[in-house]
């Protein structure tokens, strides 16, 4: 594989005219750009927050502080008075979004964050309630991911934040991310990274390389393997690792091994197992065409 695939996904969103800002690609070290429409450099990636989310708990599971059992119960009996059903809700169970709640919640990007009664954000995804067994069904929410960080923050005695600081952001060489917070400091998790395109390529790139990046380990091989395979089932056309979405199927045509984090407005990092790739984008699609155009590309190389 080389440099020509970003000409292609270049090419597609001036055929389509897709309201994509940067294409960034990721090949063997070196990552080049191309930028469709100006635009801030950093910007709100939404969803695929989740995957760097699910770094910082990786780097708990490394360091022992937790592991993919470990659960909420585990984490919060002491200071709060809790639903039984936590006892069996695992770090698996949250990241794989199969806790057991019926859908979305706690987005602070379509909701009014100042309309919810709890000062405290954990107490509203504790409290919510549990509609099928923990573990029997996907059911996709921020308020996971919320939670997730809140799990990192305390089995770590550190923010999430933090953690992602000094193991990623910086030793990866990222610039200017910033979070969105609840009012006691913690970042969302499900949404709310600013980030450039290119360091979404570079988070594609830990995980394409078993947690490798320009010679370093920065997170374990394990780790990535499970991340990055199917724990739960969506749907027909996708399975999904521990934030990752896992095309198959009718939208994995030619059985490509490939996996990707995506976010709302068309944000998406792809890595392509098989060539060894990774390419990354930001757009602002209220129709969703960009994603569907550049895997078309992907998918058909």
């Amino acid at each position: 594989m080389d440099f020509t695939i970003l000409d292609r996904l270049a090419q597609r969103a001036a055929d389509d005219q897709l309201p994509a800002y940067r294409i960034s690609v990721w090949i063997d070290g070196e990552i080049r750009e191309k930028v469709i429409t100006p635009a801030n450099d950093c910007n709100d990636i939404y969803s695929a927050s989740k995957n760097f989310i699910t770094t910082a708990c990786g780097f708990c599971i490394d360091d022992g502080y937790m592991d993919y059992s470990t659960t909420v119960w585990d984490l919060f009996h002491d200071e709060r008075e809790l639903n039984p059903l936590w006892k069996d809700v695992t770090l698996e169970m949250v990241l794989s979004q199969t806790i057991g709640i019926s859908g979305m919640f706690l987005d602070i990007d379509t909701e009014d964050a100042f309309s919810w009664e709890e000062e405290d954000w954990l107490d509203r995804v504790l409290n919510h309630p549990f509609v099928y067994r923990p573990g029997e069904k996907f059911a996709y929410s921020d308020s996971n991911f919320y939670l997730a960080s809140r799990m990192a923050s305390k089995a770590s005695g550190r923010y999430a934040e933090e953690i992602l600081n000094e193991r990623l952001f910086v030793p990866m060489k990222m610039q200017g991310w910033a979070w969105a917070k609840c009012p006691r400091g913690h970042v969302m998790g499900g949404t709310g990274l600013f980030i450039r395109t290119r360091d979404m390529a570079k988070l594609g790139a830990l995980y394409l390389n078993e947690g490798v990046y320009e010679g370093r380990r920065i997170l374990s091989e394990e780790f990535c393997y499970h991340a990055t395979h199917a724990v739960s089932h969506p749907h027909e056309g996708s399975d999904y690792g521990l934030s990752f979405w896992i095309p198959k199927n009718h939208s994995n045509p030619h059985g490509r091994d490939v996996f990707r984090g995506s976010g709302m407005l068309n944000q998406s990092f792809w890595v392509d197992r098989g060539e060894g790739f990774v390419a990354a984008w930001h757009a602002y699609d209220t129709k969703g065409r960009t994603n569907d155009a550049f895997a078309d590309v992907l998918m058909n190389l």
